[in-house]
Order: C-alpha cells, then sequence, then structure tokens
C-alpha cells in the first residue's frame, strides 16, 4: 500500500540518501515522505510560493520596466499578507540585463542562480 505523510522527525536520516549528491537538504517541515508497504522510498518538499516567472520586457523600455517592477511588488505585498507568506520569487534571464540591473538597485531583493533542471507546471481547468 502506498501512503504519503508528514516526515517525522526521527526518519529524517533514513531519507537523506535520496537527496542528489550536491544538493542542499530541503526544508524539513514542508517535506513528506512516500511509502511503499511501510517502506520509506521517496520524499516531497511541498510549500505556497509567489513566483513571477515569465517576466520578459522589450529592451529599452525603462519606464514601463520600472512600472512593472512596482506593480509586482505591490501585487505581489498584498497577496502575501493575505497568505502569510513573507517573499516572492521572479525568474529573469541574462538576456534582460536592464531587468536585473534594475530590480537589484531599486528592490530590496537577494538573487541566486539556479542549477541545471527543469522547472514543471501543472494547470487545472482550461485557459
Amino acid at each position: 500500500m502506498i501512503d504519503i505523510r508528514p516526515i517525522l522527525t526521527s526518519e529524517i536520516e533514513s531519507v537523506k540518501h535520496l537527496i542528489p549528491p550536491g544538493y542542499d537538504a530541503p526544508d524539513w517541515d514542508n517535506c513528506y515522505v512516500i511509502e511503499d508497504d511501510r517502506v520509506l522510498v521517496g520524499l516531497i518538499g511541498m510549500k505556497v510560493m509567489l513566483v513571477a516567472e515569465p517576466l520578459y520586457l522589450k529592451p529599452g523600455h525603462a519606464l514601463i520596466l520600472h512600472g512593472a517592477c512596482t506593480w509586482l511588488d505591490g501585487f505581489f505585498r498584498q497577496t502575501a499578507k493575505a497568505l502569510g507568506l513573507t517573499q516572492w520569487h521572479a525568474f529573469i534571464t541574462d538576456e534582460h540585463k536592464a531587468f536585473q540591473q534594475l530590480i537589484e538597485r531599486y528592490m530590496p531583493v537577494s538573487w541566486y542562480r539556479e542549477k541545471p533542471g527543469k522547472w514543471y507546471t501543472r494547470q487545472y481547468g482550461k485557459k
């Protein structure tokens, strides 16, 4: 029988081998284990996040760029407050250096480069 349930503190050591080499440990408070006939076979980390992606803009539109950043921050600030969240995330490609520079200069953000991999999204319902 397959079961998915919150991880117990006593199980953390026994599932660390499931984390690929070179990757950081997850936030254990947000983790669930997958059991197959009571044997731990998987690990799922879940959390609700505010993510803006894609975030594209035609080069050379600095005023619109600034407006988009302000709108995004205001929209996410209200949504975060309603959901009890404390942060938002946005992915901006290196092709949009001006967008990166504007956000880094005028907004209190931190940034990081992503590891190789793929982001997947599942949509429910029709667009």
